[in-house]
């Protein structure tokens, strides 16, 4: 039993280590480092060359940077998740892995566990940013970044699950990219307005909202319950993108 489980292990990390690798030696690395590169710029330069600059408020200038997280979060996920699994059926790579003796269970989280981390990764850097900028033109740190930072990494968790859920489902890359974006930005928003109006509770729809509002405390915030519903989007749709992805053939 020990030896099983030891033995899936060191599979799931040989995928992760591959498909990190894969990214690596991409263009999709280089194109979003280039894309984050190019929006803090944006954010910390243009403020002074348009204008006053960011000022000296902790709040606002983490604010501005951390607004930006969600959207970050939605095409990284679609970057390195959306098309982690459909990619080994439309390449016809699964041929090669699947005859191998390796589990698609190792599989699926061998490539979870490196889109995660990928995703993470970038984040992560997008939050060093908004410190370093705010410590040196504030002198301190907006008390809620740690608690934003932290929900942002259970949101990549809910988001990249979401993505391979849709991606065990398509059967092109660019069909999964696009249905991931659909999901969030209209299905998920849709959803919530209807409740709205509705007068029914909408708290369950996966949401980044209280990524931005722990940094503001005269902002409504329950970071708790958001963690929580995160946590369960996540679990959730992992599961049943993994039950799709160990169904679907070649």
């Amino acid at each position: 039993m020990v030896s099983s489980f030891s033995d899936d292990m060191r599979q799931v990390k040989a995928v992760a280590k591959n498909e990190i690798r894969k990214f690596i030696r991409g263009r999709k690395l280089a194109i979003f480092l280039g894309l984050i590169a190019l929006v803090l710029f944006m954010i910390t330069v243009l403020p002074y060359v348009l204008g006053d600059g960011l000022g000296d408020n902790p709040i606002a200038i983490a604010g501005t940077y951390i607004g930006f997280v969600d959207l970050f979060v939605l095409l990284a996920s679609v970057f390195f998740s959306a098309t982690s699994l459909v990619s080994e059926f439309e390449e016809r790579t699964a041929l090669i892995l699947f005859t191998k003796p390796i589990k698609k269970s190792s599989i699926f989280l061998g490539k979870f566990l490196a889109a995660f981390v990928i995703v993470f990764m970038f984040i992560l850097i997008y939050y060093v940013a908004a410190v370093v900028v705010s410590l040196v033109l504030a002198g301190t740190v907006a008390s809620g970044v740690l608690t934003s930072a932290a929900l942002a990494l259970l949101y990549i968790f809910s988001m990249v699950g979401v993505s391979f859920m849709i991606s065990a489902i398509s059967k092109k890359g660019s069909t999964a990219s696009i249905m991931v974006i659909v999901f969030v930005l209209l299905v998920l928003s849709i959803a919530s307005g209807v409740l709205q109006m509705s007068d029914l509770p909408d708290w369950w729809i996966l949401s980044a909202t209280d990524i931005f509002h722990v940094i503001d405390p005269l902002k409504s915030s329950e970071p708790l319950r958001s963690a929580v519903v995160m946590v369960a989007w996540g679990v959730i749709t992992s599961a049943v993108g993994y039950v799709l992805f160990k169904r679907k053939d070649f």
